[in-house]
């Protein structure tokens, strides 16, 4: 709607066009979907390369659920095709191979930048830190430490701008303020 008040779209088209308006959220704002939406796009990858669907262990979906998704469900569609693609069909798919996938994704992103944007918290860091909460190796109360420090300095390094920090950090301004006022209530 905004490029139809700038004069930028025409609005006889928008209007035409915007029968029907569905909102849905991006995938990082609905990781209970990843593990069947993975599994279906499993079965529909390997099918379109001919290949057989490999099963997920649980950790490898841990992980695919603990990512932020900025490609949103594309990004998990390649992820998977990669999956496909190189890995053994009679394996079942590791957390290993997720993580080495999202540290390439993650390391792109830091290498080129989109523009005017400012250095972001890392998809690796995130990746690192996902697959040790799928190994066990980090308590609920560890983890929800980690994140809220996450939160409350890049919120710092943003100036207060919630805007701002809600994408450098990957998340909807919804999620960043639900989990302000978390972090505000747990004191």
């Amino acid at each position: 709607f905004g490029l139809v008040q700038r004069k930028e779209f025409r609005d006889d088209l928008f209007y035409r066009l915007s029968v029907l308006n569905l909102q849905i959220p991006p995938l990082r704002e609905r990781p209970e979907d990843i593990p069947l939406l993975a599994e279906y796009l499993m079965h529909l990858v390997a099918a379109r390369l001919q290949r057989r669907p490999r099963r997920f262990f649980s950790g490898a979906l841990t992980v695919l659920e603990n990512y932020s998704w900025p490609g949103n469900v594309r990004q998990l569609e390649n992820t998977i095709e990669q999956l496909v693609a190189v890995g053994e069909e009679r394996r079942p798919v590791m957390r290993t191979e997720v993580d080495r996938i999202l540290a390439r994704y993650a390391a792109s992103r830091e290498r080129s930048p989109q523009k005017g944007n400012k250095p972001t918290v890392t998809n690796a860091a995130v990746a690192r830190t996902s697959a040790r909460a799928a190994d066990g190796a980090l308590g609920d109360s560890n983890l929800r430490q980690i994140e809220t420090e996450t939160i409350l300095r890049t919120l710092e390094e943003a100036e207060g701008n919630k805007a701002e920090t809600a994408r450098r950090l990957g998340i909807s301004k919804t999620t960043l303020w639900r989990r302000l006022k978390q972090i505000d209530a747990e004191g």
